[in-house]
């Protein structure tokens, strides 16, 4: 969830309270994003030279989408289009141009062929998709000769947790033309979170429909068996905290997460996250792990400790940096 972010200034001299609860607000319009596809470099969406739209999964769902073009004509200034009747192909314009000249994808890298482009969109689920990224531009000096119009970046989910999902859809047309959707996925990852792997599979079945009845139908016939797996070895370390107690004070004292004590979902430390400069760092052990934020040992971005005790310092400043478990776990 993207948080927006927010500027407060603090007179310590007229502060009667020592502690002040800051509570921050979802972004749902998404203009405080970090986008890497526009310069292949981490950059926030305002400063990004060429727009950047993200459509997230949680838009996906709520249309009701099946594959990736069902969900891509959510994104402005996307057009996805059926060119033919008989074989029912599809393909994206961006900024007017064919689907010949827009690259797709998958996790930034241009593994989608021409043909992939023009018959793979029915063959991705949602299921698997965590948000795509549509970049209108001359993108063809980063990814390719095919990126003339724009990119449309399919970033797939990376499995946390071991689970397993099954899902199931059905839609008729006047009782006439079925469409039958069966999607199913699992999950398996390491107790560290540094390996894991990921199984998916889809399969649909849909009837052609012909409204008019003039001999071609408005809605191809479609029969679609795909499956696929991913898996992945990651050498930064990562750490992830269940204890309910941690997680309290993680709640308490860091405005960013938002999580509930019962909860088992990791962690992760290689995120945004803000610090409370007004809350004194030897109240609790909580407190320890910001100066680690302040002055991390290993790498990262390392801001001195005299800009802690600065009046001007912003409540909500952000820190990056990562960390491998034995320092984290070493201050709890």
């Amino acid at each position: 969830m993207v948080l927006k972010t927010q500027e407060i200034a603090v007179d310590t001299n007229k502060m009667n309270k020592k502690q002040r609860h800051i509570s921050l607000k979802a972004d749902l319009l998404g203009l405080d994003q970090v986008v890497v596809s526009a310069t292949r470099n981490r950059i926030s969406k305002k400063e990004a030279p060429v727009t950047v739209n993200v459509l997230s999964n949680k838009i996906s769902r709520a249309a009701h989408s099946i594959s990736l073009a069902d969900g891509l004509n959510f994104q402005p200034g996307v057009r996805v289009e059926t060119n033919c009747q008989n074989c029912g192909f599809t393909q994206v314009r961006l900024n007017g141009l064919g689907g010949e000249y827009t690259q797709i994808l998958a996790n930034s890298r241009p593994v989608f062929s021409a043909l992939n482009g023009v018959y793979g969109l029915e063959l991705i689920s949602v299921s698997i998709i965590d948000r795509v990224k549509a970049v209108r531009s001359g993108g063809s000096a980063l990814f390719g000769a095919n990126a003339i119009a724009g990119t449309m970046n399919v970033i797939t989910k990376d499995p946390v947790l071991n689970q397993w999902e099954v899902q199931t859809d059905f839609a008729s047309i006047d009782a006439k033309s079925t469409d039958r959707v069966i999607n199913a996925s699992a999950a398996i990852v390491s107790d560290d979170l540094n390996s894991g792997l990921s199984i998916f599979g889809t399969s649909r079945d849909r009837q052609s429909y012909d409204a008019d009845q003039d001999g071609f139908s408005e809605i191809t016939a479609l029969t679609n068996t795909s499956f696929g797996t991913m898996a992945f070895l990651k050498k930064i370390d990562r750490v992830a905290f269940k204890n309910p107690e941690v997680i309290k004070q993680l709640n308490k004292n860091y405005y960013a997460v938002r999580m509930d004590v019962n909860s088992t979902q990791p962690i992760f430390f290689d995120q945004q996250w803000f610090f409370n400069s007004e809350v004194n760092s030897k109240q609790n052990a909580v407190h320890k792990l910001a100066k680690l934020f302040i002055n991390p040992p290993n790498k990262g971005i390392a801001l001195p400790a005299t800009l802690i005790l600065n009046p001007s310092f912003k409540v909500n400043q952000r820190l990056f940096s990562y960390y491998t478990p034995k320092q984290l776990l070493n201050l709890l």
